[in-house]
């Protein structure tokens, strides 16, 4: 396993020197959980994506007590979402410090510590031959290239590690007061059996009120799903749409929420001599259905499935924090897009079923209200990805991609320019 150090940050701990290993397909999670149990590894940071990589290692307790600890390579593949990025800078006491990223994912075997830049040239010319636009930040001729402060403000759910439960933790821990909880009942009913039991019978009781304000407010909640599962599931399905069939060309794409699945539309429209609808028949993806529009026009539709995802309320932040957190994250990545929007925030409207009067029961403090903020990011399809790890307390209803051949390639704009469109959630 890399070399590892750790240096203390604004208000956080910045990890270098994890080992990096590719995510293909499947459970991307249980993926990432089993390479780093199979390492030996006591914590990971898994950040997900169309293209994704885990980051594991047993970073020890050096950092101080209550201060979250977030992976620099991670931090440095979010400043970098495209291309092909390779840093390398020095870390006192430790060498250089070596991390490349593609395409906003920290490559394996990158993460880790040279003796010379001589050593961290060689890794240099080596990722060349694999990423012919190879971009070097060389940090060792101009130490302004690098930053801890600019890494630590990239820092996010994306990047934080999570501690691996293994199960010898398991069972050294709350299990291994089961068994004899089990052989030995008597030694517990006691302490419980004869505690009075809350009254649950009166509808206008403090608790009923809780729990008939807490359900309605978590079904509200349920009929939208957090951007960083319904959102990774549309963007796999988007960038798999060909951009050209048979001779015909992709005018646009529309996808709406509805639940757990996405419903997808696309046009496209005859764009060479000699194109026909038999050409295009044959070599459209399966799954697709196919209504003919006019003899230059076809339209197809088709739909998205992910994992159940909804939001939750237990998950939402405060506004203050969404003000603080999220929309910094926002502000960090605006420069990939077009055109950032964010709205004021609104109350969601939740309504109590209207059974033994329960309608007329107040929302008691314990339950706290939930505020939506319109969102909404246009520019390139590539820069989309960027919005997935800070997309948890976002609910996404809309995307429109656009194909647009005449476009010229740049920071902001491509040929294939997307909208984004929905909700940021908060607790009032």
């Amino acid at each position: 396993m890399a070399a590892m150090t750790q240096r203390e940050c604004s208000g956080l701990v910045l990890v270098f020197g994890l080992a990096w290993e590719p995510v293909i397909g499947g459970d991307g999670r249980a993926q990432a959980l089993g390479a780093s149990r199979r390492a030996g590894s006591t914590h990971m940071v898994f950040p997900g994506g169309v293209m994704a990589a885990v980051g594991h290692g047993s970073p020890g307790g050096g950092a101080r007590r209550g201060m979250a600890m977030h992976s620099a390579a991670q931090c440095v593949a979010s400043l970098h979402a495209a291309g092909s990025v390779l840093l390398m800078a020095p870390i006192e006491n430790m060498g250089v410090w070596t991390v490349a990223c593609h395409e906003g994912t920290v490559v394996s075997r990158t993460d880790c510590f040279c003796d010379s830049a001589a050593q961290a040239g060689r890794i240099a010319d080596e990722l060349r031959q694999v990423y012919a636009q190879l971009q070097v930040i060389d940090a060792l001729a101009d130490p302004s290239m690098f930053s801890l402060e600019v890494l630590a403000g990239q820092a996010g759910r994306h990047s934080q590690l999570e501690r691996i439960a293994s199960l010898r933790n398991l069972a050294a821990g709350r299990w291994r007061w089961l068994l004899p909880a089990l052989l030995v009942p008597g030694l517990l009913y006691p302490a419980w059996r004869d505690e009075a039991v809350p009254d649950m019978s009166g509808p206008a009781s403090e608790a009923n009120a809780h729990a008939l304000w807490r359900d309605a407010t978590e079904r509200q909640l349920a009929a939208r799903q957090t951007g960083t599962v319904a959102g990774e599931a549309l963007l796999r399905s988007v960038y798999a749409v060909p951009v050209g069939i048979g001779g015909w060309s992709l005018l646009h794409v529309i996808c709406q929420a509805e639940g757990a699945r996405w419903n997808c539309q696309a046009v496209y429209v005859r764009g060479q001599a000699g194109a026909d609808n038999e050409a295009f028949f044959r070599e459209i993806p399966s799954g697709w259905k196919v209504q003919v529009m006019a003899l230059d026009q076809i339209r197809v539709r088709w739909h998205v499935s992910h994992r159940d995802a909804p939001l939750r309320l237990d998950v939402l932040q405060g506004r203050e924090t969404t003000d603080r957190s999220l929309l910094s994250a926002l502000q960090h990545i605006e420069p990939a897009f077009e055109r950032v929007s964010v709205g004021q925030p609104e109350a969601m409207t939740v309504v109590l079923p209207d059974t033994d009067g329960a309608a007329a029961i107040a929302r008691p403090p314990s339950v706290p209200r939930v505020a939506r903020r319109p969102l909404q990011l246009s520019g390139p399809l590539r820069s989309a990805a960027l919005l997935l790890a800070h997309a948890q307390p976002i609910s996404l209803s809309r995307i429109e991609l656009a194909h647009r051949s005449e476009a010229v390639a740049a920071l902001r704009d491509s040929r294939l320019n997307i909208v984004l469109t929905g909700d940021i959630h908060e607790t009032m």
